[in-house]
């Protein structure tokens, strides 16, 4: 998922680690599963479910 300037986007949350989070961006609907893999910045990475498939 990309921000409107074109890098990544970031959501805040408190929900746990293994959580689905939905995002629709322009009608579609993108789902993430949060993670516990910490990025450079001390954020974390939310993986992209439906993309491998």
């Amino acid at each position: 998922m990309t921000s409107p300037a074109g890098g990544a986007a970031q959501i805040a949350s408190g929900l746990p680690v293994g959580t689905t989070v939905v995002h629709v961006v322009e009608g579609r609907v993108l789902r993430f599963v949060l993670t516990d893999t910490p990025l450079f910045d001390g954020s974390y990475v939310a993986e992209p479910l439906g993309h491998y498939l």
